[in-house]
């Protein structure tokens, strides 16, 4: 991870009088961003575009962040744990939970700006360089945590990332801090392997049967028609290996995007889903952590 310094930032034509937000508690590397000053857009409207556009622009950047961060911290038990990950972690960590400050922030002003009947110029400035100091430290941010997979979570196998595809970084904080409890629990992350492998047979059959059952009962919202041998041809399932999660999954997804929303979002149907979801995130995170040659 590259050195860190704390700087203040200059952004052209900023005001005698402005002072950024919180730099002390947000990191900033050198950065060769050209900010635009709100001059070079003429009229409030003008200005008023710029500014919604770029806090739209960084909060989609934010949200990315969060994604990728709560996905290396989901899979933190399969991380390569040499070059003092652990320490490059929790740096991670407190520079995620500031930039999050940051944004609440952020957001304040944005509302309490946005309630002003006819903000002031000077107002309106202060907003936008605020936001450019935020842009800034995301940029920041997305370069060490690029850096940071880089190094620790090499060759992640393109069925993991699949398996969080699509999730919000709140689904993704979720997953992590249950899952990884889940492995907590166990002596090793091979005992947490084998006990899913083993005993999830009982819960598979009944999130098959519980889907099927709301398909039966609303055939409208499926666009096939599947029966129990879709997922196995055997009434019983003694282990179910890496390959043989991955296929239940596919199918699953398979049919996710056959499905009305509804299906999946059935109170049983959910319930289910989401605990198989956990195991089967414990056999990814399991066969990465086994791919490192631990």
């Amino acid at each position: 991870m590259k050195k860190i310094e704390i700087i203040n930032v200059k952004t052209p034509e900023m005001p005698k009088d402005h002072q950024v937000t919180d730099l002390n508690e947000i990191y900033f590397a050198h950065q060769n961003i050209k900010e635009e000053s709100l001059n070079d857009y003429f009229g409030e409207n003008g200005k008023m575009v710029k500014i919604k556009d770029d806090y739209k622009k960084a909060l989609e950047n934010l949200e990315k962040i969060l994604e990728k961060y709560y996905f290396l911290k989901l899979f933190k038990n399969a991380a390569d744990k040499a070059n003092d990950f652990n320490v490059k972690m929790l740096t991670m960590d407190k520079y995620i939970n500031q930039v999050k400050k940051y944004f609440m922030d952020l957001k304040k002003y944005r509302n309490a700006y946005s309630k002003k009947n006819i903000p002031t110029d000077d107002e309106t400035k202060d907003f936008y360089y605020k936001i450019c100091d935020f842009k800034k430290a995301l940029v920041d941010i997305e370069d060490d945590l690029a850096t940071f997979e880089k190094e620790n979570y090499p060759k992640i196998k393109m069925s993991t990332y699949n398996a969080c595809k699509g999730k919000t970084y709140q689904e993704l904080e979720n997953l992590a801090n249950e899952v990884n409890n889940v492995i907590t629990s166990y002596k090793t992350i091979e005992d947490a392997y084998d006990y899913v492998c083993y005993n999830s047979g009982n819960l598979v059959f009944e999130t098959i049967e519980s889907i099927l059952k709301v398909i039966e009962e609303n055939p409208e919202k499926s666009k096939v028609r599947i029966n129990k041998k879709f997922f196995f041809e055997d009434e019983i399932i003694m282990y179910l290996d890496y390959v043989g999660w991955i296929e239940l999954f596919n199918k699953l997804q398979y049919l996710i995007q056959k499905c009305d929303a509804s299906v999946f979002n059935d109170e049983v149907v959910s319930k289910n889903y989401q605990e198989l979801e956990k195991n089967y995130l414990i056999v990814l995170i399991y066969n990465e952590y086994v791919s490192r040659g631990k």
